[in-house]
């Protein structure tokens, strides 16, 4: 059998299997590339919570009286919140075994000093913060916030570019 009988007999079988072969790599890479699209979309949209909840709470720790408005307000940071947590709960249930368990952890932690610190003291209390003490509690609240973002860059960026970041490594 020579090259030419090769060709004519398995030609058509190898142009398949190539064929094949080829849209199975098309395949898994715009698979992968919808499951960033779709990754970096839930972070935007934890973002974009994050950012209303902030002008809320920024309107909420002005107020002098704890009125309706206030009470309006306190229900939709605390609806906020638990908004994030169900977000955060689709970002975890994306990883494969656990293994970027340190990011998540992070992730969490940020999430709930952000929550305690938002919704401690003076929050639905009829005291009112102090003025004096409004400033330094949002420049607090903000900080939380960029931290948060922060981790859940970190995580985007294990997960897709394999790239570890420092911020993880002194928590």
């Amino acid at each position: 059998m020579g090259f030419g009988d090769f060709i004519k007999d398995y030609g058509p079988t190898v142009a398949w299997g190539i064929a094949i072969f080829g849209w199975a790599i098309t395949n898994r890479q715009a698979n992968n590339r919808e499951k960033r699209k779709e990754f970096r979309a839930e972070i935007a949209s934890i973002e974009d919570v994050l950012q209303t909840l902030i002008e809320k709470l920024e309107s909420y720790f002005r107020m002098k009286l704890r009125d309706d408005e206030a009470r309006k307000i306190e229900l939709e940071v605390v609806m906020a919140f638990h908004s994030l947590d169900l977000m955060h709960e689709r970002l975890e249930k994306r990883q494969a075994d656990g293994e970027l368990g340190l990011y998540t952890d992070v992730i969490r932690r940020y999430r709930e000093e952000l929550y305690d610190l938002a919704t401690g003291s003076y929050f639905e209390t009829e005291e009112r913060i102090p003025s004096d003490q409004v400033h330094p509690r949002l420049q607090s609240l903000n900080a939380k916030v960029h931290l948060l973002v922060e981790a859940l860059h970190s995580l985007f960026l294990a997960k897709f570019d394999s790239i570890r970041t420092h911020s993880v490594v002194g928590m």
